[in-house]
């Protein structure tokens, strides 16, 4: 037992410690993307086709009603609203940190990797923020600067927070260190920093190397897995959804099956060499993403993204894109998830959804497609998840 002379010694240790546990404590993590959580809101611009669509808008209010999360607008702000708002499992609208602007046409690298419609270096009032004031409850980051589609979070199968991260998110955070600290700041460091500031441990902040939005070619489902993209599985695919199919639709898979098959030479091309709808660049691409992923979660390689030979014959555009949606958990322990239609190709749909369903054998799910998408941009770009 201690004698009297040293209780105050111990007792000025005991709240020294304290102090510095309160003081390393990690921020709030960022709202699950993963449908793991009860999702409350759906936060969405009034710019956004979406909204403007009253077939669509209807769907979305049926499924908002059905499941309980409210649609919360953000009046007429960015059309593409999950890129600029995030929000944390407080409920807290997270603004980014607030980088050093200057004179416009300067290219100032703690923006690089940012979409045009969120920093554009000719705009001399910076890049596109939200205002914090816009929400009842609000914080800003110190070190990281995020753009929704470029990050996704999720819990792990132990139940810790995670987050992926792509669009040179520690990059800029190391540039905006170096400025603010004065000193070369390594990427290491960096890296300790953004995931402190997001809530998360430092190798639960998995970056890659995407040359898109992550939110475009992978969706994390709940128990630590996510789905990722594959185009060599497109074939199986079609072989597997084409015997059901008839009619127009049957017309359009065996057009595109001969695309990912023989590939496709435009009407004004010089050349006579069919292009492929991907190449050799894009597969070692996403399957160095599969390697880093799969060091905290687990990976299931998928086809959701379709590109189809436009009817003039003269080009190819992505017509859909199943990745690029939201999801949740109601009140009554369904998962829900809603992305984007496959216009005139039911039999895509139908096989996404018993995808997402023998992945979740445990619970109830539903999958709605009320989704548009246009190549890069989809209903997941459209809002961002709350509470």
């Amino acid at each position: 037992m201690p004698s009297r002379s040293s209780r105050p010694l111990a007792f000025i240790a005991f709240f020294l410690a304290a102090g510095l546990v309160g003081a390393a404590k990690a921020a709030t993590p960022l709202m699950p993307e993963d449908g793991s959580g009860r999702v409350e809101a759906w936060y969405f611009s009034q710019e956004n086709a979406h909204f403007k669509d009253p077939r669509r808008w209807a769907e979305i209010e049926a499924i908002s009603h059905r499941h309980g999360f409210r649609l919360e607008s953000l009046e007429r702000s960015y059309e593409w609203a999950q890129d600029v708002a995030l929000f944390d499992e407080a409920g807290r609208f997270v603004g980014p940190a607030d980088y050093p602007v200057s004179t416009p046409g300067m290219s100032l690298p703690w923006f690089d990797g940012l979409t045009r419609g969120v920093y554009d270096d000719e705009n001399p009032e910076g890049p596109y923020r939200l205002p914090l004031a816009r929400f009842e409850h609000s914080r800003s980051l110190a070190v990281a600067f995020p753009e929704g589609g470029a990050l996704i979070s999720g819990r792990l199968s132990g139940g810790e927070a995670y987050v992926l991260a792509g669009g040179g998110l520690v990059a800029r955070a190391r540039s905006f260190l170096v400025r603010t600290k004065g000193r070369e700041v390594s990427h290491a460091e960096a890296h300790r920093e953004v995931a402190r500031d997001l809530g998360v441990l430092p190798e639960n902040l998995l970056e890659l190397p995407a040359r898109r939005h992550l939110d475009l070619f992978l969706v994390p489902l709940p128990g630590g897995r996510v789905l990722l993209d594959d185009p060599r599985l497109v074939v199986p695919t079609l072989d597997e959804v084409l015997p059901q199919a008839t009619g127009e639709e049957r017309v359009r898979l065996e057009a595109l099956r001969r695309f990912y098959t023989e590939g496709f030479t435009p009407s004004w091309a010089r050349s006579s060499l069919p292009r492929m709808p991907y190449d050799a660049v894009e597969l070692a691409s996403l399957d160095r993403i599969a390697e880093i992923l799969s060091t905290r979660l687990e990976v299931i390689r998928v086809a959701g993204r379709f590109s189809e030979v436009d009817s003039r014959k003269s080009g190819t555009s992505e017509t859909v894109n199943f990745f690029n949606g939201f999801q949740g958990t109601d009140a009554s322990g369904v998962h829900w998830m809603v992305t984007n239609q496959a216009e005139g190709l039911p039999s895509f749909e139908r096989q996404w959804r018993e995808r997402i369903r023998r992945e979740s054998p445990a619970r109830p799910v539903e999958v709605y497609f009320p989704g548009r998408y246009t190549p890069g941009a989809g209903i997941d770009c459209s809002g961002a998840i709350g509470r």
